[in-house]
């Protein structure tokens, strides 16, 4: 090895002295004790209106209909959940969601503080990330004496920001909050090992923490990779040193991939997520997340309209996903570059973009192409971008000498800062008001993008459920006129139709879902009882069976399949049907009486 050579290892290899340094040039805790004081009053202040919102959406089938939240033992019962709900193969999520349930059942309230809680915990953590960093041996001098302000303000905005409104007031989102703190966690407790003259034990907690996120939303992939990109930019300064002195803290981090694995390979989300789904091929939604990507960048800077469910069109043509494709390239360039040229700015990159990268690159999500609750954490790096290309420029407006140039800078910063975080304060309160109902939620959708068919759709269900059926039709119907295909729209029609005693176009659209997708099984379900209440008992056996055998039904639909088949003199068959739903709820009464009528039938 040259000498030049062995001059810039050693350049890049921090003496003992120099790690302890960072623990010397630590923030005083008077600043830690006041910047946390600020953010815990500014998370509950934004979000206290939060609390009385209604359970939405997957709320309902994840936590309402959910049966195994009801219970904590045993445990594996209350880490999960039936396949396709958003917090299958989450079990840290179900585990929580079942601790909610033992404290206060459906009390919605108390779900929105454990949200809110987690929320204000990755606040803290992001402040003590923030700090700490600008402090380290490897970004110098310059943040020396505004670090603590400038952590402050990256956190502060990064709590009360509307963006994060889907994530912590939609409660079933929680999976994106703990997957949030555990990697907030990790990297803090790997940042304290660094410093620490005894590290092993925050770095087994770094791990403890990795594992935890794993089990909380598979976006924690990247957590491992981050880690050695910000050992690389703020601590050693090359990652061949940051690999050879920490490789067992790495391959302990590496090791949680296991967990990972071990969770999505029964495939607990595949009718939402893969790459055999039918409405998108891994190119196609590569090609849309480019526009998706900008939007998310345009929504950090001005967050209105913030929308639900965006119903996010497929880019098709090389004028729709070109010109974003050419803008994000160019951004993925300098993140390139930053890597090795500039760390911090490299680092920043890799953080927007690796978070991002499960959710928005190629691999498919068809039901959301677009959620705001997915930048969460990519968040923090687009804000800290902004906080200091903002002080870069308030040294070039502030000149003369060092202390006023020094006086200006402060007041100026903190005359911004109080008014973006106002502003953005008022406008996560206001968009927490939307979260009070389903059709509240729903409303707002449709108020900024009038053609989406399943707004539409979901609007229509929500006044069904109020009792409001007229209004709900003509909402089914216009759904109907912008996806003619669509399913859900055709049998929620239908149950409208059905309920308001027009049962001859009721059955019309029971029969249209099913011929939209024969592969529903609760469009055969429905085609079925409404067939049963027309007196067709033929053909509605035979859609009973179509929907049981495509995985669907409960112990209800296989009553209503023993009725008829009783009804209709196959006693020996009603037995099978009245035994099927007794082995999925063994004490349903009317499978119970069913069975002994059947019996005494066969007598």
């Amino acid at each position: 090895m040259s000498k030049a050579r062995r001059t810039a290892e050693q350049a890049a290899q921090p003496d003992a002295g120099s790690e302890r340094d960072m623990v010397e040039r630590s923030p005083r805790w008077a600043s830690a004790l006041l910047g946390g004081f600020v953010l815990i009053v500014a998370g509950i202040g934004v979000y206290a209106n939060s609390l009385s919102g209604a359970f939405i959406l997957d709320d309902i089938h994840a936590i309402l209909l959910n049966p195994n939240i009801r219970q904590l033992s045993p445990l594996s019962t209350a880490m999960s959940a039936p396949a396709q709900l958003p917090v299958a193969g989450r079990p840290v999520a179900c585990l929580s969601l079942a601790l909610n349930y033992a404290l206060g059942e459906f009390a919605v309230r108390g779900y929105h503080v454990f949200n809110l809680a987690v929320h204000v915990l990755c606040a803290l953590l992001l402040f003590g990330i923030v700090r700490r960093t600008l402090r380290s041996p490897l970004v110098g001098e310059r943040f020396a004496r505004s670090g603590d302000w400038l952590a402050l303000i990256i956190a502060l905005l990064w709590t009360v920001h509307p963006l994060q409104t889907e994530s912590v007031t939609y409660v079933v989102q929680r999976t994106e909050l703990l997957m949030g703190m555990f990697y907030l966690l990790m990297l803090y407790c790997c940042i304290r090992g660094w410093a620490a003259r005894r590290g092993w034990p925050w770095f087994v907690f770094a791990i403890a923490a990795c594992a935890l996120g794993m089990g909380s939303k598979e976006v924690m992939v990247s957590a491992p990779l981050m880690v050695l990109l910000y050992e690389r930019a703020f601590v050693t300064g090359s990652f061949g040193v940051a690999l050879r002195r920490r490789w067992p803290v790495y391959l302990g981090l590496a090791a949680t991939w296991i967990i990972l694995a071990a969770l999505i390979i029964g495939g607990p989300r595949d009718e939402s997520v893969g790459f055999g789904l039918k409405e998108f091929t891994a190119l196609e939604y590569l090609k849309t997340q480019a526009g998706v990507l900008l939007w998310y960048l345009r929504l950090v800077i001005w967050p209105e309209p913030l929308i639900i469910h965006y119903a996010w069109p497929k880019a098709q043509t090389l004028t729709e996903y070109g010109p974003h494709g050419i803008v994000v390239l160019a951004l993925l360039a300098v993140t390139v570059w930053g890597v090795w040229r500039r760390p911090w700015l490299g680092f920043l990159g890799a953080w927007f973009f690796t978070i991002l990268a499960p959710t928005s690159s190629f691999v498919p999500i068809v039901t959301e192409v677009a959620a705001e609750r997915r930048m969460y954490l990519p968040l923090a790096a687009v804000i800290t971008v902004l906080v200091i290309a903002a002080g870069a420029v308030l040294d070039l407006v502030f000149r003369g000498t060092a202390t006023a140039r020094a006086r200006g800078r402060f007041v100026a910063g903190a005359a911004l800062t109080i008014v973006v975080a106002a502003l953005l304060g008022f406008g996560t309160v206001e968009r927490n008001k939307d979260y009070r109902s389903q059709v509240a939620l729903w409303a707002d959708v449709i108020a900024n993008r009038p053609d989406n068919a399943i707004a539409h759709t979901g609007l229509g269900t929500a006044l069904l459920a109020e009792g409001q059926i007229p209004p709900a039709i003509e909402h089914f119907r216009l759904a109907l006129e912008i996806i003619p295909d669509f399913v859900d729209a055709h049998s929620n029609l239908a149950i409208a139709l059905d309920q308001q005693g027009n049962t001859t176009e009721a059955l019309h659209h029971f029969r249209q879902a099913v011929r939209c997708r024969p592969d529903r099984a609760d469009a055969h379900l429905n085609l079925a009882i409404a067939l049963q209440q027309a007196r067709q008992p033929d053909e509605a056996i035979a859609e009973y069976r179509t929907g049981h055998k495509l995985g669907g039904g409960d112990a209800d639909t296989h009553c209503n399949l023993a009725d008829l088949l009783l009804w209709t003199r196959r006693v020996d068959e009603a037995v099978q049907e009245y035994r099927a739903a007794l082995n999925l709820d063994p004490n349903h009464a009317r499978a119970l009486q069913g069975f002994r009528a059947a019996g005494r039938s066969g007598r």
